[in-house]
């Protein structure tokens, strides 16, 4: 680790000096022909910026530990010099050439420091497992070495320059200089392999947290380590009594271990078109650890001595997927969900940075491509929770219940404490540790023998109605309306159709025919909260309210359950008036029958609800109708 230090410069107070200073400052700012020479008593770094196509102007900026981020000046023929004035080093210097192209190096010291497409990718590797102010001389060079390693196994590219430093290493950009030469030498590589210096980093980046999750350090003929992307546990082809532990590497190798009893059969590994293995017997140093609640099980490795073409040595730990199970690579490090489904196939996903909670619900997205596959709600009655539901949603974007379960039937669960963050939001975590939820029956009825196992631990913020964008309800004072209350702390708030209608062709209070013909009618307000109330007949056959436009909710009631409901009968305009004693309505969940639901009732009355339109007879709607031209 370097010695922490802060470059400054001290200048006598005589007369001149301060002049001199300004002048010398100035200077600082100035595009310079040349990288060379004395220009100034500040420490500074500078260098040429290749990206071996043609740098043209560029700009960046250098950084440090600590300071003020200074502004990086190049000229057009590709070199720079930058103050590193108040600057803690290790530095990052990174410029854009005029091309786009993003260039990056790390520095320990101030001198020279070359940008190049090689510079970027030590710089990306330096940086995965380790931060800026801990980096020295071992680290770059282990990433630099790591690097070239990465592009002969990966692009079939070869370093040529040997061990020479490539971010401090003196070069012209000109044909026939060797380091000049390599970095032309790879870009045709890259572009030839479909690649470039931006996929690698990304790659690299998506290992990293790949490690992070479990690895394998090789020894002896390979080096390097070994990052499960892919894990499946099995029976094996061969014996069903063998349990065949698979692990598959973004690159192509593998891992399996065959066991039996907790007994470590044979472990194989493949990586670059070599093989290698042991036998029963051989295979010392392996240990499988009992699973974990969701029935994942660790296995490690103590320096496992494996024969090939030239011995190979493994340390470390990797998980194994659950039996039966196959889990594909996630690229997070928080917000990871697996869901392992009763048929034991999964969901996994990153979920968004963090979900959100209003009234008493919080709510977290699944997306692909940005678009909704997946949805999990969490209500809560202070931190007590009241039920989790796991729902999907269909082609047409319509939301169906898949597992759920309420109260003490939630187990596993954790509900963090409210901690406030530096905007003055709340927010808590919620995690779930192999939580089992109910599949979601035909009749909306949750299962007691047949269960999903729900792992997952994200954030989320705990918003009140304004802080979420909802607008304050509409004032019903004087008009027609209805009350709605809720069985927990949300506000209660009124229904009413405008005084003043501000707008053009909406309709407030209206009626409709369902699709069996059956009359309908429905009341909204500014807000667009709405009740609807559907007869069959004479009778009601279902209630439903949406107060999402006010604080996010919805609810209904069906058939005999929704009393205090009465539908005049209509006037002499055919108009109807609708009131409501007390109507009860349980909160709307998609397809799921849960006693925590929360309710909602209704009070108040709301009239003129105007005759239901009658439809236009399908022959009268088919026969074409005759014109003729002209004015009539």
């Amino acid at each position: 680790m370097p010695t922490s230090r802060r470059y400054s410069v001290t200048v006598p107070r005589r007369a001149g000096a301060l002049p001199l200073l300004g002048a010398l400052w100035l200077g600082a700012c100035v595009d310079r022909p040349s990288a060379t020479g004395p220009q100034f008593p500040f420490p500074e770094v500078h260098g040429a910026v290749v990206d071996g196509i043609g740098v043209g102007q560029l700009g960046g900026t250098v950084s440090g530990v600590s300071g003020i981020t200074r502004e990086l000046r190049g000229d057009t023929l590709g070199t720079y010099r930058t103050t590193i004035l108040d600057l803690e080093p290790p530095f990052i210097v990174q410029a854009t050439t005029a091309a786009g192209i993003g260039l990056a190096a790390i520095a320990l010291d101030s001198g020279l420091v070359n940008l190049s497409p090689l510079t970027t990718l030590a710089y990306a590797q330096a940086l995965l497992d380790d931060s800026l102010a801990r980096l020295d001389r071992a680290d770059l060079d282990a990433a630099q070495a790591t690097m070239a390693a990465y592009l002969a196994a990966t692009e079939g590219f070869t370093v040529t320059t040997g061990a020479a430093d490539w971010a401090t290493t003196p070069f012209t950009p000109v044909a026939g200089d060797p380091m000049y030469d390599q970095i032309v030498a790879l870009n045709a590589t890259l572009d030839a392999n479909g690649s470039s210096v931006d996929a690698i980093v990304t790659r690299l980046s998506l290992a990293a947290i790949l490690c992070r999750q479990g690895q394998l350090v090789l020894g002896n003929a390979a080096s390097g380590k070994f990052c499960p992307a892919t894990r499946v546990t099995g029976p094996d082809a061969t014996d069903s009594t063998v349990t065949s532990y698979l692990f598959l590497g973004d690159a192509g190798d593998s891992l399996v271990v065959r066991a039996q009893g907790g007994v470590v059969l044979q472990v194989s590994f493949v990586r670059g078109g070599a093989a290698y293995s042991c036998l029963p017997g051989g295979c010392a140093g392996v240990a499988i650890g009992a699973p974990t609640g969701a029935g994942a099980r660790p296995i490690s490795f103590a320096g496992t001595s494996l024969a090939g073409a030239q011995p190979l040595t493994l340390s470390g730990t990797v998980t194994a997927a659950p039996d039966g199970v196959t889990l594909p690579p996630l690229y997070c490090e928080d917000n990871r969900l697996v869901l392992i489904r009763p048929d034991r196939s999964a969901d996994v996903a990153c979920l968004p940075a963090a979900g959100m909670s209003v009234a008493g619900t919080y709510t977290v997205f699944g997306l692909a491509d940005g678009v909704p596959q997946f949805r999990i709600d969490v209500a809560l009655r202070g931190a007590e929770l009241r039920h989790v539901i796991y729902s999907h949603y269909d082609a047409n974007f319509a939301l169906s219940a898949d597992f759920a379960c309420e109260g003490a039937g939630c187990d596993g669960v954790t509900v963090g404490p409210l901690v406030q963050d530096d905007a003055g939001f709340n927010n808590r975590r919620l995690t779930f540790d192999n939580t089992q939820l109910g599949a979601v029956n035909a009749d909306s009825t949750v299962s007691g023998t047949s269960f999903a196992s729900l792992t997952l631990s994200f954030p989320s913020q705990v918003l009140d109605l304004g802080d979420a964008g909802f607008p304050p309800p509409p004032d019903c004072a004087g008009l027609d309306s209805v009350r709605v209350s809720y069985s927990d702390t949300t506000p209660a708030m009124a229904i009413c159709p405008p005084a003043f209608d501000s707008t053009v062709g909406t309709v407030w209070v209206g009626s409709y025919q369902q699709a069996d013909g059956e009359p309908g009618y429905f009341v909204q307000d500014a807000n667009f909260d709405n009740i609807a109330v559907n007869l069959q007949g004479t009778a009601i056959r279902e209630v439903l309210v949406s107060t999402g436009g006010t604080n996010g909710m919805a609810g209904g009631c069906a058939g005999i359950d929704c009393t205090g409901v009465t539908v005049s009968a209509p006037d002499s305009l055919g108009e109807v008036t609708i009131s409501f004693a007390g109507t009860l309505l349980r909160e709307a969940a998609p397809g799921v029958k849960l006693t925590t639901l929360r309710t909602l009732s209704l009070s108040g009355t709301v009239g003129r609800f105007p005759p239901v339109p009658v439809p236009v007879p399908p022959a009268l709607r088919r026969r074409a109708r005759l014109g003729r031209a002209g004015p009539r």
